[in-house]
């Protein structure tokens, strides 16, 4: 967290890529590794600014305090048969690393049986962590891993995705869509969509450090403004959407969950 011209802001340089993109983000010649000019280029320039220059560029990057809507949209798409016991229920969980596997692990504690779905081709990112947590996050879960980017992969998760009660994704619309995957079309009681900042800023990316900056979910010192817990967001959001499932489940109907890390901090912050 920095300090801008007028104000803080969050970013997240956890890629390579990230830290490549450090001087066309700040239009200054600085090496994104070098914290000390990174910080001076900051301080000289706006939040809004930086924030918007990170959006077009693919950088997680939030000034604070920016998201003051904590409401989890609930969208109606269609009627749905009565509900059956939450065992006869199936959960299609497409998410990575925290938040939707969370969500995913808390509905199989509720007695759903959960399929986590995994690409052959880029796996679960949260396997390049602590074993002990990936498994707290899909240990109950049936794990299948599916190509794709292959016809016969997609078919599979197609024939999948039309079984689901409720499904679980943290991707970016087009990334679907590029699949032939539309929530609008789903036969699925609730779909829960999980991104950083809502369908409403489709392409900008965000993890739970900046995105619950942006919430307001923030400690603070003498010093000023402080992270107020590690990637705080995601297991907030994990929360959230648990319960937003099971609402929507018991409302009846057919719903698309548009589901924030930044409202969900917002949420929580503003209690």
């Amino acid at each position: 967290m920095v300090r801008a011209n007028d104000g803080w802001v969050a970013v997240s340089l956890a890629r390579d890529e990230d830290l490549s993109a450090v001087p066309a983000w700040l239009e200054a010649d600085v090496d994104g590794n070098d914290i000390d000019a990174v910080d001076a280029a900051i301080a000289s320039r706006d939040a809004a600014w930086l924030v918007d220059r990170a959006t077009l560029l693919g950088l997680p990057c939030a000034s604070l305090g920016e998201v003051t809507d904590g409401v989890v949209p609930a969208h109606p798409i269609g009627d749905a048969t009565s509900l059956p016991p939450a065992a006869n229920l199936l959960v299609v969980d497409l998410s990575s690393l925290w938040a939707g596997p969370l969500c995913g692990r808390l509905l199989a504690a509720a007695g759903m049986r959960v399929v986590k779905v995994e690409s052959s081709r880029r796996p679960d990112g949260a396997r390049r962590g602590p074993a002990e947590f990936f498994a707290l996050m899909n240990a109950a879960k049936e794990q299948i891993t599916l190509d794709l980017a292959s016809t016969s992969g997609r078919a599979e998760l197609a024939d999948l995705l039309r079984c689901a009660d409720v499904v679980i994704e943290a991707s970016r619309p087009r990334a679907l869509q590029q699949m032939g995957i539309d929530a609008m079309e789903s036969t699925a009681r609730v779909w829960l969509s999980i991104t950083a900042y809502g369908h409403d800023q489709p392409m900008r990316v965000g993890f739970g450090d900046d995105a619950a900056v942006a919430g307001g979910l923030v400690a603070f010192d003498d010093r000023g403004p402080m992270f107020a817990g590690d990637a705080v967001a995601d297991p907030i959001t994990g929360l959230l959407g648990a319960v937003a499932v099971l609402d929507r489940l018991v409302s009846g109907g057919r719903w698309l969950v548009d589901l924030s890390l930044a409202r969900s901090a917002r949420r929580l912050s503003a209690l």
